[in-house]
């Protein structure tokens, strides 16, 4: 796996799950499979009256994305002069927590519609928010990546490579 992929994934795995998310607002499983729980019936994936679950809210919280970050940069022992880069890509995370965050409350707020093709469009419509800002962390990541030392690359490729450290 490439270098510049591998701190790619590192920060698509620090902003979450967010197929999980939509996924999770469309509701419990289909009703050709009779019998299954729904999520509902599980505590730690119940809905809050947002339409949130518990855990999901915990992710989304900014907070926890500036403690993210934070853990991020000691981790990778950010010197002054990686500031720039660092703090690119710093505020490219801010701004997709913050999109995503935004778009799960429009959705919690709104409801998720019941016809099958809107339920697509809005799936979609995420998704699509969540590439944008993907390419745009991707600009910011390689361009970090390369002022980084080897010991940084490391210990980047390192974070990428156990996911669960990163959360």
């Amino acid at each position: 796996m490439s270098r510049h992929l591998t701190l790619f994934l590192v920060a698509a795995v620090t902003l979450g799950g967010a197929t999980a998310a939509c996924a999770q607002m469309m509701g419990g499983p289909p009703a050709h499979h009779p019998g299954t729980p729904t999520p509902d019936a599980i505590p730690s994936l119940a809905m809050d009256g947002a339409g949130m679950m518990p855990m999901m809210q915990g992710m989304m919280a900014a907070d926890h994305v500036e403690g993210r970050i934070a853990y991020q940069k000691a981790e990778l022992a950010i010197t002054d002069a990686q500031l720039p880069q660092w703090n690119a890509v710093a505020a490219v995370l801010r701004l997709n927590a913050k999109a995503m965050q935004d778009g799960m409350t429009k959705v919690a707020k709104d409801g998720m519609p019941t016809a099958a093709p809107a339920r697509s469009d809005i799936m979609v419509m995420m998704m699509s928010e969540r590439l944008e800002g993907m390419k745009k962390l991707d600009v910011a990541n390689k361009a970090l990546y390369a002022v980084l030392t080897p010991d940084q690359r490391k210990t980047a490729d390192d974070m990428a490579a156990n996911p669960m450290g990163m959360m």
